[in-house]
């Protein structure tokens, strides 16, 4: 349960509870104290917490909160690289597994006969149309 949610300015430095990077002093973040098990502290950078809000409607979490650094998976990055493009900058590591596996990805297509590369298309096609729609239905 949400006590508060403020966006104050740094008076020191904390640590972002999603992407791990501090948050410095004069920058304003997202603040939020809850009472799930206990009273506790969220602090994200304020990207963050944009983005987080945006992931927790495409997956439709419900009433559980999203923290990037366990809900964001590898198929979140082109999103996330187009949507939040400072956010992605800071999941650095998701972002270079995402792009070694697209790369073996592409090198195996070249394999791949021509048809067989028009079905893998077309699903990426629906896929990416249905996802579209969930988010729209939840804006």
């Amino acid at each position: 349960m949400e006590i508060s949610h403020t966006t104050p300015r740094a008076r020191k430095r904390h640590r972002c509870d999603h992407c791990g990077d501090m948050i410095e002093p004069g920058t304003v973040y997202d603040r939020t104290v809850d009472a799930w098990d206990g009273l506790r502290t969220f602090r994200s950078h304020v990207e963050c917490a944009a983005a987080a809000n945006d992931l927790h409607k495409i997956i439709e979490a419900g009433y559980e909160g999203v923290n990037l650094s366990c809900d964001l998976e590898i198929d979140d990055v082109p999103w996330l690289r187009e949507d939040h493009p400072l956010v992605a900058a800071r999941f650095k590591e998701l972002c270079r597994a995402y792009d070694d596996a697209a790369r073996r990805r592409e090198e195996d297509l070249a394999k791949l006969p021509a048809a067989a590369i028009a079905l893998i298309e077309e699903a990426r096609r629906q896929q990416a149309a249905r996802a579209a729609a969930r988010l729209a239905a939840t804006a």
